[in-house]
């Protein structure tokens, strides 16, 4: 991991402003501030253009002056594009939260929820529903 702070996870989570998308991706990063020492940044992405001319460009704007990050995490079809130009340019990991529109090889590790039958290959980890942001009482 590229982390900049020895003690400190830095994630990127991306967010297409679909409500449903956010609450995924916040339950995973919440999840990992309780387990360890983590540093998040939340980064708009729009469009399906401008990430295809990044991942030829070799440039990523949105990241610009933040730490460089050690997981990427996005849900949503609209930040697949951003994640891999993101990881293109400033490395890290990637996280994609659903069964996702591009080769599940191009990224790090996808959790797909086991409604979806996922039968491909890839570094797959099956959930049950969807990750959201609640925490459970008695949950460390």
């Amino acid at each position: 991991m590229s982390t900049n702070n020895a003690e400190n996870i830095t994630i990127w989570r991306l967010t297409d402003g679909k409500p449903g998308h956010q609450s995924q991706s916040l339950g995973l990063v919440n999840a990992l501030k309780r387990k360890m020492p983590c540093e998040s940044f939340d980064i708009p992405v729009s469009g399906r253009l401008q990430p295809v001319f990044d991942l030829l460009s070799t440039t990523w704007p949105a990241g610009q002056g933040l730490p460089l990050p050690d997981l990427i995490v996005g849900a949503g079809h609209r930040t697949h594009l951003h994640m891999l130009a993101a990881k293109k340019v400033y490395g890290g990991q990637t996280i994609v939260l659903m069964q996702p529109s591009l080769p599940v090889s191009f990224f790090d590790l996808s959790l797909i929820p086991e409604h979806d039958y996922y039968q491909g290959g890839g570094n797959v980890l099956e959930t049950r529903g969807v990750l959201n942001p609640i925490h459970a009482a008695g949950e460390t």
